[in-house]
Parts: structure tokens; C-alpha cells; sequence
């Protein structure tokens, strides 16, 4: 990059001046310019490159906790269907063994799990 910025100084300096010497002369006015410029046009990619590494980080650290979050949910909902489950179990089971306590036939089956 800075060596473009070099060529095009001293490409516009020959123009101007078509002369080597005076090109050089040109060029050695200019190095803070091109020192200058080339050290803005570095710390503007940085930058952006920078800018663009933290949103993708971000967004990675986003999706990251959006997957926990939702894994979580789900542990949630089943351990709460299991305890649903078990609880129409339970009751099943006592029904049961009324039924059998009274001497009478139990025919319901078990509840079908959801």
C-alpha cells in the first residue's frame, strides 16, 4: 500500500517536472505527506478490520447464548412433562390398587405418556 503511494507520487512528480532529479526532490518534500497518508490508510484497515473481528465475536457470543438459553428451555419443558407423566402414573397406580383393595377388576390401562 505504501509502496503504491510512493509509485503515484512519483509518477505525478515526473509528470510535472520530467525530470528525474526534480521528481526526487518532489518526493523527499512530500515524505511526511506519503508517511502520513500511508500511516492513516494503515490504521483505517485496521480498524475496520478490527470492527468487523468484534461484531463477529459478538455475534458468535449472541448465538452461543441463544442456543444455552433455548437448550435450557427444552430441559425445562421435558423435566416438567416427566413429572406430569409420573404424576398421572401415581395416580393410575392408586386407582389400581383401590380397585384391588375393594376386590374388583381393574381394566383401565396405563396412561400413555405425551
Amino acid at each position: 500500500m505504501v509502496l503504491v503511494l510512493i509509485v503515484s507520487v512519483c509518477v505525478r512528480g515526473w509528470v510535472l517536472s520530467k525530470s528525474l532529479f526534480d521528481t526526487f526532490l518532489f518526493l523527499t518534500d512530500n515524505v511526511t505527506n506519503i508517511v502520513s497518508g500511508a500511516t492513516l490508510l494503515l490504521l483505517l484497515r485496521e480498524g475496520v478490520a478490527t470492527m468487523f473481528l468484534r461484531r463477529a465475536r459478538r455475534e458468535r457470543q449472541k448465538l452461543k447464548e441463544e442456543k444455552k438459553k433455548r437448550d435450557q428451555e427444552i430441559a425445562q419443558i421435558r423435566a416438567e412433562g416427566k413429572a406430569e407423566y409420573a404424576k398421572r402414573i401415581n395416580e393410575w397406580d392408586e386407582r389400581r390398587k383401590t380397585a384391588e383393595a375393594q376386590g374388583k377388576e381393574f381394566t383401565e390401562p396405563l396412561p400413555p405418556p405425551e
